[in-house]
């Protein structure tokens, strides 16, 4: 194997543990017509949950210069959707299918203009 098929098979390797480990969460929600419902709450690793930014409680400065002062942080995962997440497999599987075919073309590109460039020499 060629230094350069290494270093591209170390780089797909990487982006699927990427995608193992930051994953997109969605939360299954019953709705009064008997049907269930998937709501996405957003991506976050594996685990710790989905992110969410703290709303953050602040006072308007008194001087333009001073700057926001900070009084309290709320829990990011405060909310029951956040709670009860679950990951989101099937989301997970298309960016598997994406990454791969990324580096499918990546990799005939890569052979293509490697055997151009050896005619050329």
């Amino acid at each position: 194997m060629k230094r350069a098929q290494r270093i591209f098979l170390a780089l797909y390797s990487l982006l699927l543990l990427y995608c193992c480990v930051w994953i997109p969460w969605h939360v299954k929600q019953v709705s009064r017509y008997a049907h269930s419902e998937y709501v996405r709450v957003g991506y976050g690793w594996l685990w710790v949950g989905p992110y969410r930014e703290p709303t953050v409680i602040h006072n308007p400065p008194e001087k333009a210069a001073s700057g926001w002062e900070v009084i309290a942080e709320e829990d990011p995962r405060s909310s029951e959707a956040d709670l009860a997440a679950t990951p989101d497999f099937p989301l997970i599987g298309l960016r598997f299918v994406a990454a791969t075919l990324i580096f499918i073309t990546a990799s005939v590109l890569m052979t293509v203009f490697g055997e151009a460039a050896a005619k050329g020499h």
